[in-house]
């Protein structure tokens, strides 16, 4: 394995700055060692899922935030449209295993997308609605990146099946040219809304997976 970049940090600012611009240039360089140790194959092979809906435990546990569940899809589908390759960078969580318990709505599942970093921390990662008109045209002809806002724990940063357990879950992958047509229901919607949902899936034919990744 090549050495990484000397004295670079991953780093995400809007390149608007020659510091932000500098910034961004040594964020590039770190993924692109990344993606040349990487093994991508098996890291494209692990099932993901981008939970929309998600949900503050502390509210949750209190009851006073009730988690989106067709309002957060459906807005989903309308950014995002079903089985359309998409050029915005997502931020996934990878399961070698099955799905364990969850309090977030709704699981989007990945069909297909290309692995641009992987961690078992949470990369911090700038959330895609966050982003502004200026943004957007911006960054137009490659679509949104997504890049960690904070220093990454090289212990953290995963590049194989060696440095996965296979069944806990990978906090972060993110995924370039992702598409997806199904979805994971989680253990926060009430029954009424869980109909709801299904409803909806039903008319915009859209799967439901289980937390085998099984069709229900």
């Amino acid at each position: 394995m090549e050495a990484p970049p000397e004295g670079v940090v991953p780093a995400f600012d809007k390149p608007k700055r020659e510091s932000a611009r500098r910034a961004a240039y040594a964020q590039k360089k770190v993924m692109t060692w990344w993606q040349k140790n990487a093994d991508i194959e098996y890291l494209k092979s692990i099932p993901k899922i981008h939970w929309i809906g998600w949900i503050n435990e502390d509210a949750a546990i209190a009851g006073t935030e009730k988690p989106r569940g067709v309002e957060g899809l459906r807005k989903f589908n309308r950014l995002f449209k079903k089985g359309r390759t998409q050029r915005d960078v997502l931020s996934t969580v990878g399961y070698p295993g099955r799905i364990p318990p969850t309090i977030n709505a709704v699981g989007i599942i990945i069909d297909e997308g290309w692995p641009t970093f992987a961690s078992s921390d949470d990369l911090w990662t700038n959330e895609l609605y966050m982003s502004t008109e200026a943004d957007r045209k911006f960054y137009s002809a490659s679509g949104l990146p997504k890049r960690p806002t904070s220093e990454v724990d090289p212990v953290s940063v995963i590049f194989d099946a060696q440095d996965v357990d296979g069944k806990n879950p990978i906090a972060e992958i993110t995924v370039d040219n992702w598409s997806w047509s199904k979805i994971y229901l989680g253990g926060a919607l009430g029954k009424k809304e869980v109909q709801k949902l299904k409803s909806f899936c039903k008319s915009a034919q859209i799967d439901i997976i289980n937390n085998k990744f099984k069709g229900i």
